[in-house]
């Protein structure tokens, strides 16, 4: 968003843990707001169907309504394929963790207190939870 030129409204970020109660309020304080928003990413796959519950509940379709998308592409691996979201590349974590993890065991002596970060590529897998906005 920074980088194109894009504001952030941090009313709009919310915080949560796997609590549905905290879930719940979180959504309906997002929904009940002057000009709600047109879309909802969550930070995994399992807020964002617990999100499209919500929606459906209260007589919001998803896409019509309200956009959702999540992360970890869930539905890769059951039937289902609806929700948009960011794909976990797995594999190329797994990876990247042995290889890591083999040669720092094969550093003499063990190097136990540096971390590296590594960012792998990752897609997003657009479905039907999603759609274009027409002004």
């Amino acid at each position: 968003h920074i980088a194109r030129g894009i504001p952030v409204d941090e009313n709009l970020i919310v915080h949560l843990d796997w609590s549905p109660d905290r879930m719940q309020c979180a959504f309906d304080r997002m929904i009940s707001l002057k000009e709600p928003p047109t879309a909802l990413f969550t930070t995994n796959d399992y807020i964002a169907y617990e999100f499209m519950d919500y929606a459906a509940s209260r007589g919001i379709q998803v896409p019509r309504d309200l956009s959702v998308a999540g992360h970890g592409n869930i539905d890769k691996y059951v039937p289902r394929t609806f929700l948009t979201s960011v794909d976990q590349p797995f594999e190329l974590i797994g990876k990247a963790a042995a290889k890591r993890l083999l040669k720092r065991l094969s550093e003499m002596p063990y190097s136990l207190g540096t971390c590296q970060q590594v960012i792998l590529q990752s897609t997003l897998v657009v479905r039907d939870s999603c759609r274009k906005i027409h002004d």
